[in-house]
């Protein structure tokens, strides 16, 4: 799970995420689930969990649900954690994760396995009438158990040609954000993303040489008079 949340600022929740893993065997199974935040080094939490046959537990790091031991479990990640989750199993499982953020959602899909290239069909990096009206993250997840890797990244525009480019590199078990609006991880911040100009709808393709590969999602945040929303989604396997 690329992107996980638990942010609570000046006595408020602002963002949290909610991850749910299933089961799908007719047997009861044993889940495990590990935390790490974007700068990498070693896991912030850790913990196992018992599903029944056919059946989902949600782990809420505001909430916290199923998870053992209720929500103060997830006080090990602090309340300003920005990271990344792995949860695994000896048996088959699907997983999805949904990310609440100030009145809006939006959720993905956990991936089983890496890639060497992801295609991120389509971003923002708009404004109207001096104000963002689309932005997007773009978040790549290290699979690497071990090492840091490098991936390079194109940021396209409509008509195919390059509006910018650039190598980044993750820690193991991390994820890394590159937004187009706040810059975040990528290198040289937000004004990498200048060359792009305020009026920008396009696509990124990320892609590593590491053979346990990436897997990826995507936030594109819209705004506009009255309204606001998010929509998440995971980028195509090249």
């Amino acid at each position: 799970m690329p992107f996980v949340l638990r942010r609570y600022i000046s006595g408020e929740w602002k963002r949290w995420t909610q991850i749910v893993a299933q089961n799908l065997n007719n047997y009861e199974i044993t889940v495990f689930a590990t935390f790490y935040d974007r700068e990498g080094g070693a896991p912030l939490l850790t913990f196992s969990d018992t599903i029944p046959a056919y059946s989902s537990h949600w782990y809420n790091t505001r909430h916290g649900a199923q998870v053992p031991g209720g929500a103060s479990t997830f006080d090990a990640l602090g309340d300003e954690f920005l990271g990344s989750a792995v949860i695994s199993s000896t048996e088959p499982i699907v997983g999805l994760s949904t990310v609440l953020r100030e009145g809006v959602a939006g959720a993905s899909q956990g991936l089983p396995y890496g890639s060497g290239t992801l295609v991120y069909p389509v971003l923002y990096r708009t404004k109207g009438g001096g104000q963002w009206t689309g932005y997007s993250a773009v978040v790549v997840q290290n699979l690497d158990p071990d090492d840091a890797i490098t991936v390079h990244a194109q940021f396209l525009n409509s008509d195919g040609t390059v509006g910018v480019e650039f190598d980044a590199d993750i820690p193991a078990n991390s994820a890394h954000s590159y937004n187009t609006r706040l810059g975040a991880q990528t290198p040289g911040g937000a004004g990498t993303y200048s060359p792009l100009g305020t009026s920008w709808v396009g696509t990124a393709i990320v892609s590593t040489t590491s053979p346990d590969g990436i897997v990826g999602m995507v936030q594109n945040t819209m705004k506009g008079s009255g309204y606001g929303y998010m929509t998440n989604y995971n980028p195509v396997e090249q």
